[in-house]
């Protein structure tokens, strides 16, 4: 991120962005708001993220590119008032179902555990 970070200012830079701050960006509110996304939106985010994939599934892990989205449109209809059209509530209906379809398949269920479990213990006792 850090190097995203870099790459991009030198290219704003070279493109001559600069130009279009104003003191208004710079401002307490909009530095706050920065530093906000910094901290939780980057740092806590991929703490959090790293944590998780040493602890579940990788199919589980990445459904919150799914969610998200989903999360930001409902969001913006209930705070902005926006009104999602019938493409978009189709698209939350297929994105929700596939999530589902994922979490499922992942989710090993009893007789699955069981077998793990004996396949483990087979390859211990043969190796001992």
């Amino acid at each position: 991120m850090l190097a995203g970070g870099i790459f991009a200012t030198a290219l704003a830079t070279a493109l001559g962005q600069w130009s279009g701050v104003t003191r208004h960006a710079l401002q307490p509110g909009p530095i706050a708001a920065w530093a906000y996304l910094a901290v939780f939106g980057s740092v806590i985010a991929f703490t959090a993220y790293a944590w998780l994939l040493r602890v579940a599934p990788i199919s589980q892990v990445v459904t919150h590119q799914y969610v998200n989205p989903l999360v930001a449109v409902a969001l913006g209809a209930l705070v902005l008032g926006e009104r999602p059209t019938a493409f978009t509530a189709a698209g939350a209906v297929l994105i929700v179902g596939a999530v589902i379809v994922t979490v499922r398949r992942e989710s090993p269920g009893p007789a699955r555990t069981a077998s793990i479990t004996d396949a483990r213990a087979s390859v211990e006792v043969g190796a001992g």
